[in-house]
């Protein structure tokens, strides 16, 4: 049995780090759309960001047991922890030369493929603090709506507090984490930390900072390599990025470099040489981008690089359900799991929300092309629209009928509320406004000839993309793909099932 396998129900959904089906960026999603909720309601928020000193070397072994026992491993498996963790010694090189081995007392090995998952299962413990707290109203986080509130953000040791700007809420904080140091063995470094407000006055930061004995923060802050309440919209705002790209292409001026290794090297980190944009620009850029097989170097086109990594967004709403920023989402915008994405509810959402409403009509392309790539895969039907979800045929059902559609009592029902199990098979209650027409009565037929051989399942219903590249491009019928742009490209696409 794996460790990983079973980390995901055990695991807060505010730790976004080592688990599969999250990453960095869903909790930068969380903390950016807290902050411009609490800019556009005015809504005072303090944000505390903790910095803990050598994290993964301060472990406690016996605490990291009492979380094994805690959450439900055996003795033996918490066995087996033990053997890994606690048996390791080590030696000090001093002037090269090793010392005598010393025997470990806490701390995970660095390097360890254990170590990653063990520290969540430490981790652990400050969420589950920091929720009683909150059950018990030391504690009160941000509310984004009645039913979704968000105190605590990790991304393994990377922590943000959030809450209400209250005095409540900094003793809560501080001694949370002082009893976390004391059980856990992780120490704040409270120097380090930050403590950054939202529509805060100013003597209130003060005092808090004073207080917390941490510094002062401000909007834009830096939360896992990314910024936090900026506008991306300034050039300004990805300063840093550009700083750090430039820091890693320096070695080129000082080393022999062919033109394939620096098209491979521009491609790993997603951006342009230095110095390319004061030089005379002898090809297009969409030269460029084009593949080797087409006369191109086969550099990324960040344009539809990003629109590839906001269309994994939307994947994620769709297939992910459980899931915190998700939820914070919801909360804000109303509906999101559903292949036709729902646009905000008021004039107050993010400038990333507004991209990812947009997905699927940029450059002129008509349509959402997302909603032909994702289509339901039928389990139960609870949550597949008859009507208007993509489940069967090449289209939803309101497209491939869209006289029936506009005459049935139906329109926004799921599949579930449409049938019933009757004698090992189902039986489908089509309501209508009206007796058919002669011509109608065909498409009744086909209708349920269509809907007749499909199969249920016990599970929930999910979403699979149906989008084939290979197949896609070895189909010459369609049309010939090469003196297709981009935006030709996505107008032909054809999706089958």
């Amino acid at each position: 049995m794996r460790l990983g396998n079973v980390m995901d129900p055990i695991i807060s959904k505010n730790q976004s780090a080592f688990i599969k089906g999250r990453n960095l960026a869903d909790g930068v999603v969380v903390v950016n759309e807290l902050v411009d909720l609490a800019k556009c309601t005015k809504k005072k928020c303090v944000i505390f960001k903790v910095d803990f000193d050598k994290a993964y070397d301060s472990v406690s072994w016996s605490f990291l047991d009492y979380m094994l026992k805690r959450i439900g491993f055996g003795v033996k498996w918490r066995a087996w922890m033990k053997a890994c963790v606690c048996c390791g010694k080590l030696s000090v090189l001093v002037n090269g030369s090793p010392t005598e081995e010393v025997n470990m007392s806490r701390g995970l090995k660095q390097g360890d493929p254990l170590a990653p998952s063990l520290f969540l299962l430490v981790s652990e413990g400050l969420n589950a603090l920091t929720q009683k707290a909150v059950s018990l109203g030391y504690f009160k986080g941000f509310q984004v709506s009645d039913d979704v509130s968000v105190s605590l953000l990790q991304y393994a040791d990377d922590t943000l507090f959030i809450g209400e700007a209250r005095v409540e809420n900094l003793w809560a904080m501080k001694a949370i984490l002082r009893w976390y140091e004391l059980i856990s063995g992780l120490k704040v470094n409270f120097s380090k930390s930050r403590v950054i407000g939202v529509h805060v006055v100013r003597s209130f930061m003060e005092g808090a900072a004073s207080f917390l004995n941490c510094t002062i923060g401000y909007i834009p802050f830096v939360y896992l390599g990314l910024p936090i309440g900026a506008n991306p919209m300034l050039s300004s705002t990805w300063d840093p990025v550009v700083k750090t790209i430039e820091k890693r292409l320096s070695s080129w001026k000082n080393k022999y470099v062919s033109l394939g290794g620096r098209v491979v090297l521009i491609n790993s980190v997603l951006a342009s040489i230095p110095g390319v944009r004061d030089k005379i620009p002898w090809v297009s850029w969409k030269d460029v981008c084009r593949p080797k097989s087409e006369g191109g170097l086969g550099v990324r086109d960040l344009k539809w690089f990003n629109v590839s990594l906001l269309a994994k967004w939307r994947w994620r709403m769709l297939g992910w359900e459980d899931l915190l920023w998700k939820r914070v989402l919801e909360a804000r915008y109303g509906v999101v799991a559903r292949p036709n994405l729902l646009l905000g509810r008021g004039n107050n959402f993010s400038l990333w929300w507004k991209d990812l409403v947009g997905l699927g009509v940029e450059r002129g392309v008509e349509g959402d092309w997302t909603r032909e790539v994702f289509i339901k895969k039928l389990g139960n039907g609870e949550s597949t629209r008859f009507w208007l979800d993509h489940w069967i045929g090449i289209a939803p059902l309101k497209d491939i009928f869209p006289r029936l559609y506009n005459i049935s009592l139906q329109m926004d029902h799921t599949i579930q509320q449409m049938a019933t199990w009757v004698n090992d098979k189902w039986i489908w209650h089509i309501k209508w406004m009206r007796i058919f027409f002669t011509w109608e009565e065909e498409l009744e037929r086909d209708l349920r000839s269509m809907i007749g051989e499909v199969v249920w399942g016990n599970l929930g219903d999910a979403v699979k993309c149906i989008f084939d590249v290979k197949a896609f491009l070895r189909n010459d019928k369609i049309f010939s793909t090469k003196d297709v742009g981009a935006e030709e490209l996505f107008d032909q696409i054809q999706v089958t099932s």
